[in-house]
């Protein structure tokens, strides 16, 4: 991945972030890796929905 394509992706999950946490869902965890599946940018949950 380029450097502004990163710079892209990063800036849109922290907008992404911010949208959920202002829609009252908390961050559960940022970039989890699981090995088998690959990469999962934002966890996050609201009530008892992950």
């Amino acid at each position: 991945m380029g450097k502004l394509s990163k710079k892209i992706g990063l800036e849109a999950e922290k907008k992404a972030v911010l949208f959920l946490e202002q829609n009252g869902f908390f961050i559960v965890e940022r970039n989890f890796y699981a090995k088998k599946y690959g990469e999962i940018d934002i966890v996050a949950k609201k009530g008892d929905v992950l």
